[in-house]
């Protein structure tokens, strides 16, 4: 096995420094390479997916897959090692020092900076950290993995993310811009901007954030964008995120919990399905209590090797009894554990059940049972609980 990797490594430096190759041919190898590291990487999620807890399982009754658990602990440490790696990590962050430069360019063999070659490094940087994932068994939603390639490869025509973005870092139009400005640096910080005179790429179209509103206009911006996909940090924090987010959505009352949420915390994580999470969260309690105005309290806080994120409905009951969600979650909360909660973070509410019943009750755990199949679900008993709260439990260790 080893000297089988040995041999596609060797192949593929071979091809990716080979001097001799025209234009037309290089292009085409990134495309090759592109598309083989997508290949890979659907295919060995299918052969694997049952013994890493993928969701990718034969049919069930009805022709509906069922969801079996993703520990979230395998996020967490994907986005760890993509943000430590000496290549991956100027994905998300501007280039902004001569030293990062030359450290590049030493990376990447050549004297001067060329972007070409600086996204031929970037791209097997990513194959060989999926690569890594995949022969240590910590399997990854398809749906972070299809974002996360789409933003580097860029062979994803629809797009990536919730703004269905096309630019990436192998865009036909970025790399023709790179090719007629050599040894710019497309992405670069205020400092190297300033030196080289050029504010890098610009995009053909304005965007605005999704995450926090913030305008999207160079090259620079996308990656900072790329950065607050997976990093809630003071500059990036959660307050502002969800503050910019009840923007959109009526017929609530936030408040956040004094002293229970702390806007200093640092956490990785798909910030862009914890916000999906958050109003499909919100639009539950809507629709189990219709035509009232919700009183919402937000909590987050960190215990551990744990980031907690609370979503309280202060004045209503469960729309269930105890009974009732132990031995079927329902419709919703499936939806919202299949959708948006599985290998994000495990989820557990703690509810007044009505009839003088108060529980935790863990929706969706590493002891549950996949989605379709009747739940593994052991209350824990409360002497008082006050309305709906839904526990997000994220890991960051």
């Amino acid at each position: 096995m080893k000297k089988n990797n040995d041999d596609v490594r060797n192949l593929i430096y071979f091809f990716t420094h080979n001097k001799n190759l025209t234009r037309q041919q290089q292009a085409r190898r990134d495309k090759l390479l592109a598309r083989d590291c997508i290949a890979i990487e659907k295919r060995e999620g299918e052969e694997d997916g049952e013994s890493q807890g993928s969701h990718i399982e034969p049919p069930q009754k009805g022709n509906e897959k069922k969801t079996s658990y993703t520990p979230p602990k395998n996020l967490y440490s994907f986005l760890y090692r993509f943000n430590q790696d000496k290549t991956l990590k100027y994905t998300c962050h501007e280039i902004d020092t001569d030293e990062v430069i030359s450290e590049i360019n030493d990376l990447c063999e050549t004297d001067k900076y060329d972007f070409r070659k600086h996204c031929q490094l970037i791209s097997l940087a990513l194959g060989a950290l999926l690569n890594d994932f995949k022969r240590e068994k910590k399997y990854l939603e398809p749906r972070f993995i299809a974002m996360l390639t789409a933003y580097i490869y860029g062979n994803n025509e629809e797009g990536w993310s919730s703004l269905d973005i096309k630019t990436s870092w192998n865009s036909a139009d970025l790399l023709s811009w790179s090719e007629q400005h050599g040894g710019i640096i497309p992405s670069p910080g205020k400092n190297i901007a300033k030196k080289q005179k050029d504010n890098g790429y610009k995009l053909s179209q304005a965007l605005i954030s999704n995450i926090n509103g913030t305008r999207i206009i160079y090259f620079k911006d996308l990656v900072i964008y790329f950065k607050s996909l997976f990093h809630i940090r003071r500059d990036n924090s959660l307050k502002k995120i969800i503050e910019y987010q009840n923007k959109k959505i009526e017929g609530i009352n936030v408040k956040f919990a004094d002293g229970q949420f702390n806007d200093g915390i640092e956490l990785l994580t798909d910030v862009d399905k914890l916000i999906q999470a958050y109003k499909a969260i919100i639009k539950i309690c809507q629709e189990a209590n219709k035509e009232e105005i919700l009183d919402i309290e937000l909590a987050f806080f960190e215990s551990n090797e744990y980031v907690y994120f609370t979503i309280h409905d202060v004045c209503h009951s469960y729309a269930k009894t105890l009974k009732s969600t132990c031995e079927r979650i329902g419709e919703s909360q499936s939806n919202l554990i299949k959708n948006q909660i599985n290998g994000l973070c495990n989820l557990y509410i703690e509810a007044d059940f009505g009839n003088n019943e108060y529980a935790k009750v863990g929706l969706w755990t590493k002891d549950s049972a996949p989605l379709g199949e009747s739940p593994n679900i052991t209350p824990e008993y409360l002497e008082k609980a006050e309305g709906v709260k839904y526990i997000l439990e994220f890991y960051r260790k």
